[in-house]
């Protein structure tokens, strides 16, 4: 299995295998061998727990990473906060939340290190920076229409080669690529939630173009569209 390390922020809880008690964590650092979790609860050194977090699908997604393991360290932060350290017990997992009608083991289960070819976005950048959250909304709203940087920067009330540099700095990825996530997003849920065309999702979700379309989708998954169609939808 292939190693893979992210400095990212998830959210989501840990549920302490002893007792089923789901606690709320944050992760500040993610790879396929530990997690770092903030959290307000303080578990004990050697606690087996389930992580279940969820991934910062721009605009709301269904998909969730989850990880076994057990706390090997904890430190106290200031105020009520811990630091806890997870030792993973495999590699975490990708799950999709789809719908009941997918029966196979494979189709809940996507290997990490080719879903974790996603973005190092920093999602909270839209909530403390104002201009920022201007964009996300409109994105969110317009993203099956061309948004050219200039357009972005409109919104964002900024000169447009300040604003490629402020997004950058801030969401920690150029607006190009943090729009091309978005839309890709969309697509994942479009495939899981209905019986689409390729052509149909492409243009649903704002690609003018097929080939364009396929190969950002390639990028961010490690797959073809058609594959990962036949993966959650078999029938």
């Amino acid at each position: 299995m292939q190693a893979w390390k992210l400095q990212m922020r998830l959210r989501g809880k840990g549920i302490l295998v002893s007792t089923g008690l789901e606690i709320p964590v944050s992760t500040t650092c993610l790879s396929s061998a530990e997690a770092v979790c903030r959290t307000d609860y303080r578990p004990r050194v050697g606690d087996a727990i389930q992580l279940c977090l969820d991934w910062p699908m721009i605009g709301g997604g269904t998909d969730l990473l989850e990880g076994f393991g057990s706390v090997s360290a904890m430190e106290i932060r200031s105020g009520r906060a811990f630091e806890v350290h997870v030792n993973f017990l495999d590699c975490p997992h990708l799950l999709k939340n789809i719908s009941s009608e997918v029966a196979t083991p494979e189709a809940h289960m996507l290997e990490t290190p080719e879903i974790l070819k996603s973005l190092p976005v920093e999602p909270e950048a839209f909530h403390y920076y104002r201009r920022l959250g201007r964009v996300q909304d409109f994105v969110l709203e317009h993203y099956t229409e061309p948004i050219p940087l200039k357009r972005a920067a409109q919104v964002a009330g900024m000169e447009e080669t300040y604003f490629s540099d402020f997004f950058s700095r801030k969401v920690g990825v150029p607006f190009t690529r943090w729009l091309s996530e978005v839309r890709i997003g969309r697509a994942i849920e479009l495939i899981q939630g209905g019986n689409h065309s390729i052509t149909f999702v492409a243009h649903e979700v704002g690609f003018s173009n097929l080939r364009t379309f396929e190969r950002a989708f390639r990028k961010r998954t490690g797959m073809t569209p058609a594959h990962y169609r036949r993966l959650v939808r078999p029938s």
